[in-house]
């Protein structure tokens, strides 16, 4: 997921009569400048199509600076994935991942709570959870990590089974647990589903808060940051370039 920038320095010596040893210089200016433009264009266009983008997913774009004379190459592109906790930790979302579907027009990959919910056998492997109407979301349009977190306890899914909660909650009781998850078809369920539970009287006083589907929910190429990049390059990097050879040759004067 990330882009290079690269320049043909053979041909701008071939083109321009002057001091050439500049050259790679000047290419190196111009590819770091463009670098900026394309990181700051790639950030405004996830403001114009994505719905309410987080600051994390805002600030996931990254630039690697050319730094070589004899490698003039720029990158521009999402940051590294990022774990956390030791073994059978769970891997954080990390921009590059979860916009993939919408940069490439495909299906979405699980995420964290249904990676959970399938480890433990609850969900199969090919069921994915959708929000209903009835879960309340977040500024910007998610579910928050704490509703995640009591779900996953909830369901006795989580990584390390200290963080569940009995089944009678966290003190034991006759106390039912906030949310609960059933089966179509089993005990005269007609959905399956996670019901969040606003009763004692195990679902009395439920709502279905995230319907189980059979197939990953699909999505439309809306994000081309390739495309987005290569503008500024086309647009940009001759006069970047212009300017900092001239720059390099009253310098070197």
């Amino acid at each position: 997921m990330q882009i290079d920038i690269r320049w043909d320095v053979e041909k701008l010596r071939r083109d321009i009569s002057a001091d050439r040893k500049q050259v790679p210089y000047a290419t190196s200016r111009a590819i770091n400048s463009v670098l900026k433009y394309a990181s700051s264009a790639v950030t405004a266009e996830m403001q114009r199509v994505l719905d309410r983008p987080t600051p994390w997913t805002l600030n996931s774009y990254r630039v690697l600076k050319a730094t070589r004379k004899d490698d003039l190459v720029g990158i521009v592109g999402f940051k590294n994935v990022d774990y956390k906790g030791g073994p059978g930790g769970v891997k954080r979302n990390e921009a590059g991942v979860y916009l993939q579907p919408l940069m490439s027009g495909t299906a979405r990959q699980p995420k964290g709570l249904e990676r959970l919910m399938r480890s433990r056998g609850i969900l199969y492997q090919n069921e994915f959870l959708v929000p209903s109407k009835f879960q309340k979301l977040d500024s910007y349009g998610n579910v928050s990590r704490g509703v995640m977190q009591k779900i996953a306890a909830n369901l006795s899914a989580n990584w390390d089974p200290l963080n569940n909660t009995p089944a009678g909650g966290a003190r034991g009781g006759k106390k039912k647990p906030d949310y609960f998850f059933t089966r179509r078809g089993i005990r005269g369920q007609r959905i399956t589903a996670i019901w969040h539970n606003f009763g004692a009287r195990g679902g009395q006083n439920a709502v279905p808060v995230f319907i189980v589907v059979g197939s990953p929910p699909q999505y439309k190429k809306i994000f081309d940051h390739e495309a987005v990049v290569q503008r500024q390059v086309d647009l940009r990097f001759n006069s970047e370039f212009e300017s900092a050879y001239a720059q390099a040759i009253a310098t070197a004067r």
